[in-house]
Parts: C-alpha cells; sequence; structure tokens
C-alpha cells in the first residue's frame, strides 16, 4: 500500500518531485543602477508552477514550532 494518501499517489509524487527540482533562489537585476537586486524563492520558471513546493515548505515550517499552535 502506498503511505501517499491520494487519488493519483505516483502522478502527485511525480508533481511534487518536478516542483521540487525547479524551486530555488531566484536572482532578477535591478531595473536601473538606482533600483536594488531582488532574490526570492521560486519555481514559476519558464511557466511551471510552485503552488505543491510552496505548500509542502508551509507545512514543514508550522509542524516544526510548536510555538506556532493555538
Amino acid at each position: 500500500m502506498d503511505p501517499l494518501l491520494s487519488e493519483d499517489p505516483v502522478g502527485n509524487r511525480k508533481r511534487v518531485e518536478e516542483q521540487l527540482r525547479i524551486y530555488s533562489m531566484q536572482f532578477k537585476q535591478a531595473a536601473n543602477v538606482f533600483g536594488k537586486q531582488r532574490q526570492a524563492l521560486s519555481g514559476k520558471v519558464g511557466g511551471m508552477k510552485d503552488d505543491v513546493a510552496i505548500a509542502l515548505q508551509l507545512g514543514i515550517y508550522y509542524s516544526s514550532r510548536e510555538g506556532l499552535y493555538a
């Protein structure tokens, strides 16, 4: 039995893996000499989606911190 509870465990596992491979620190140059160079965690590269990767990241963040629970 697959421990991933889903209607499509194989497809969803593949989706998570694809998103985590792309999810990384993205750097953007400043628009001009007065602007700032920006960086952010993102998986939106070449039209890819990152919603599952972000949900996983939030789940891990909140589940590892006891003080964040009511």
